[in-house]
């Protein structure tokens, strides 16, 4: 029998191949890990260089490219998901789910998400994290200065495929699978959304405070999204949801002062 394409990263399709033994608990650990591992190693690496051409504070230097190095994690991440899914029997689109006669409603209930959970990101970063870890002054994102070269690429490609690929690993891949492992939904989310927000607590390395900072709204807006995720099935909406706040972060914090310079 022919499994319907929205089906098969289904609860149902996923248990029946776990019990088959083709999922296996490792590849789950190395798909939720790798994006955070990797973004330690990159900007380690990054740094080093930068020590070596005798910048004063080669870490600070090398965080705004996180934004440009990122689609390596993103290239990584995806052959990874590519190995794991044809193991199963599957293909990279089945994570996403898409249904051609849902696209409309899709695409208002990404727009949807992007007006909630912006919101929610900029009332809980603003108004209460930010305030009791840094007090009256936050600190700004690390995303600039770029020369103009890698700012256009961090627009043009970056919130795209970063986007995508984020939310295949974490909402597509590893939330279903890690459901069907423990048989407990809500410890799935909770573990999907604490890696969430490890990962972006090394975007960039900055110090202990960052990352207290990174981690929290990621962590708090992952446990919402991986709900919906789990009801709706379908990347789609947040694909775009995602690409649009990525897209407007590198747009406002690093083109256009840029460009204003």
């Amino acid at each position: 029998m022919t499994i319907d394409i929205a089906e098969r990263n289904s609860a149902v399709s996923i248990a029946s191949r776990s019990r088959a033994g083709l999922i296996l608990w490792q590849g789950i650990l190395i798909v939720l890990f790798a994006r955070s591992i990797l973004a330690v190693v990159l900007h380690l690496l990054l740094a080093a260089w930068f020590s070596a051409q005798g910048h004063v504070d080669p870490m600070a230097a090398a965080a705004p490219w996180y934004i440009v190095y990122g689609s390596l994690i993103d290239v990584c991440c995806l052959v990874l998901l590519w190995r794991l899914t044809r193991q199963e029997g599957i293909g990279l689109r089945d994570l996403v789910g898409f249904q051609r006669k849902k696209l409309w409603r899709d695409v208002l209930f990404g727009v949807a998400l992007m007006v909630l959970f912006g919101g929610i990101a900029f009332l809980l970063s603003g108004f209460v994290l930010g305030p009791i870890i840094y007090g009256a002054e936050l600190p700004p994102l690390p995303m600039s200065p770029l020369p103009l070269w890698a700012a256009i690429y961090a627009l043009l490609v970056w919130p795209l495929l970063w986007s995508v690929t984020e939310d295949m690993v974490y909402l597509g891949y590893s939330l279903p699978r890690l459901e069907a492992w423990f048989g407990k939904r809500w410890l799935a989310v909770l573990i999907m959304s604490g890696v969430f927000g490890l990962q972006h607590a090394a975007l960039p390395i900055i110090d202990g405070q960052w990352a207290v900072y990174r981690f929290v709204v990621p962590f708090v807006l992952g446990i919402g999204w991986a709900v919906i995720y789990l009801k709706i099935r379908r990347l789609a909406p947040f694909f775009l949801a995602h690409w649009m706040g990525n897209f407007m972060s590198v747009l406002f914090l690093v083109l256009l002062p840029l460009w204003a310079t």
